[in-house]
């Protein structure tokens, strides 16, 4: 039950951009939700929610200077009981397991009808895990069809660090501040560019920083 009171549920938005978040905590609100917070990344997030509670998360993947999977694996650990989904307009078929393996109890698209994304809400406060119906066939898919490796030069082969040191790559962060930001040594971040590199059959840094660009800008290719 929600600390503010019976029938009261409370949520907590997270994306760095406003409008965004406004349009968000209006739909929540014509549902009933009290909104208890907004933050624009997770650090400030992680700082609000130590003051209050809220009974779901609507978070995005995507920050300049922090892991979007870092941040599900945060509130999973320091606050188990608040259910997480993603609104975010990154690629369902590449982001979507990995976010659900990271903690979230789902994952929906910025482009979906707000009717969607409170379905989604209602999902994951029921105890579901929700995720479009094209992902779940997809999955479905892969669980009753033969096991296979990802193709080689496919960025299905990356660990979760490893995306978020490619996306942080392609949004002109350096070494440092990547290190930085995942709280890694610059010697960590150079190697997991090295094992990009290998992954990915980039033949140099520049190769890397291309690429990284493209995927920060369109995403996984279909």
């Amino acid at each position: 039950m929600s600390p503010h009171g019976a029938g009261s549920r409370t949520a907590f938005i997270v994306d760095h951009h406003p409008l965004f978040r406004r349009g968000v905590a209006e739909c929540l609100r014509g549902a009933g939700f009290e909104i208890v917070g907004e933050a624009a990344n997770p650090a400030e997030a992680l700082s609000l929610l130590q003051r209050v509670r809220a009974d779901i998360a609507i978070v995005d993947l995507r920050f300049n200077y922090s892991s979007g999977l870092d941040f599900i694996h945060d509130l999973r650990r320091l606050y188990p009981q608040m259910k997480v989904l993603v609104l975010t307009v990154k690629d369902e078929s590449f982001h979507a397991s990995r976010a659900i393996r990271a903690g979230a109890n789902g994952f929906i698209s910025k482009a979906s009808d707000p009717a969607d994304v409170l379905a989604a809400v209602e999902k994951c406060l029921g105890g579901g895990v929700y995720i479009s119906e094209t992902m779940a066939s997809r999955i479905i898919g892969r669980m009753t069809a033969r096991t296979r490796a990802p193709e080689e030069g496919s960025v299905e082969l990356l660990t979760d660090r490893e995306v978020a040191v490619l996306e942080m790559i392609g949004s002109g962060l350096p070494a440092r501040k990547i290190a930085k930001a995942l709280n890694i040594s610059p010697k960590t971040v150079d190697s997991h560019r090295q094992h990009i590199k290998a992954k990915l059959k980039l033949p140099d840094a520049a190769a890397l920083s291309r690429f990284a660009l493209e995927w920060v800008s369109e995403g996984p290719a279909k």
